[in-house]
């Protein structure tokens, strides 16, 4: 009589438990594929196309899960433009190239390609400063960052066609071309910069593409932004307005000095004695005119001049 209870009381312990595991393996489903779970989904089950995901915010991702560009751009207009404030890193150089000959800055920046496909943030150009890009040049964003005074109203008022925006366009394919703008911000409203010819490719083809080969779950392939395109650069050539001879002690006065304001022919001279070491004298010239944007930042000066002697 024992045995057979004892018997009893162990097949219903079998049976209840089998019932419990076929219930709850038919009630568990798998979590949803969201930013921030370390798996890089394009789309993931809020519709965002992840670039990158390593569970928060690392010196490759974003915590929204984008990717932060790596490397350098070149233009012809102003040279280099530093992608991220890690370039300096020795990791991130070309092979002999010293840290030191890097221009580190002392605040943390970079540019990035988000969830959302649009490309954003700031960059930095020893030749012109801050550069935005897309969504961050908005009025509203460009001061987002700034730890001192900033008054978005300093830096321009000019929105391109379309608003502030440079979005990576054509998911799924390996190549995505960016359409849309930055801005060299101390140029104010000089200072955009168009990604892409977009609809007036006719004059000027050019494109900025990024390849999405390059995203993925642990970023550990730095994304390097093409050369950009400035369309609002400032460049001028101008000849003196005023030619004049600047006197000096015992020194050769210039004979009809305005005649060098222009290359016509025409000459200044001056005639000096070279047994007494004499000097000519100073030949000033001024009023050349320049109409520089009070925002604008000057890179470079040349100054050029013709010179002849006879004995």
């Amino acid at each position: 009589m024992i045995k057979r209870v004892a018997l009893t009381f162990c097949l219903l312990t079998v049976t209840a438990l089998a019932g419990a595991i076929l219930v709850q393996a038919q009630t568990v489903t798998p979590p949803p594929a969201v930013c921030g779970d370390g798996i890089v989904q394009s789309p993931n089950s809020d519709g965002l196309f992840e670039k990158c995901d390593e569970s928060g915010d690392t010196p490759r991702c974003t915590a929204s899960c984008g990717a932060k560009l790596m490397g350098w751009a070149w233009s012809e207009n102003f040279g280099w433009l530093s992608l991220n404030s890690d370039n300096c890193d020795w990791k991130y150089l070309a092979p002999g190239v010293s840290t030191s000959a890097c221009t580190d800055q002392t605040v943390t920046y970079y540019t990035q390609i988000d969830a959302n496909n649009q490309v954003t943030g700031f960059s930095w150009a020893d030749s012109i400063g801050w550069v935005c890009f897309g969504q961050q040049c908005d009025p509203s964003r460009i001061c987002e960052f700034a730890t001192g005074g900033c008054n978005p109203a300093d830096y321009g008022s000019l929105i391109p066609s379309g608003g502030w925006a440079a979005t990576a366009t054509a998911n799924g394919t390996d190549n995505p071309p960016i359409v849309g703008w930055a801005k060299a911000i101390a140029l104010g409203d000089n200072g955009l910069i168009s990604l892409g010819c977009d609809d007036n490719c006719s004059s000027s083809d050019y494109q900025v593409r990024l390849t999405e080969g390059d995203f993925g779950g642990t970023c550990s392939t730095p994304v390097n932004l093409p050369d950009a395109v400035v369309t609002n650069s400032y460049s001028t050539v101008k000849t003196s307005g005023t030619v004049t001879s600047h006197s000096e002690s015992a020194s050769a006065a210039w004979t009809n000095p305005q005649n060098a304001a222009t290359e016509d022919g025409s000459v200044a001279q001056t005639v000096t004695t070279p047994s007494t070491q004499q000097l000519s004298d100073g030949l000033w010239s001024s009023n050349f005119g320049f109409n520089i944007p009070t925002n604008a930042v000057i890179t470079g000066v040349k100054v050029k001049f013709k010179v002849k002697a006879s004995y």
